[in-house]
């Protein structure tokens, strides 16, 4: 096996890859992107948007989510659901 053989299997396996995961992730996604989320934990509350997904712990797929401001545009600050986090769809 050359250099260049070898170079051009591994950009498609990971082109494979990249494409299983987008598929088991569009499979398994429990929002939508761009969708607001109200989430409750302690008392508090805070509005959330999704804004992409990552795939957890044991293929478990978990949304990215992004503080709304007051104003309505998105925060650089993220936010998480915990296992007592209370969510709820706007």
């Amino acid at each position: 096996m050359t250099k260049e053989h070898y170079l051009q299997r591994e950009a498609e396996l990971i082109k494979q890859l990249a494409d299983l995961r987008k598929n088991y992730i569009d499979a398994n996604k429990p929002y939508e992107i761009g969708q607001r989320l109200k989430l409750t934990e302690r008392g508090k509350s805070a509005i959330a948007e999704v804004v992409g997904f990552d795939i957890g712990y044991r293929e478990k797929v978990e949304p990215k989510l992004k503080k709304v401001k007051k104003d309505g545009t998105i925060s650089s600050i993220e936010a998480r659901i915990w296992s007592f986090t209370k969510v709820e769809v706007i």
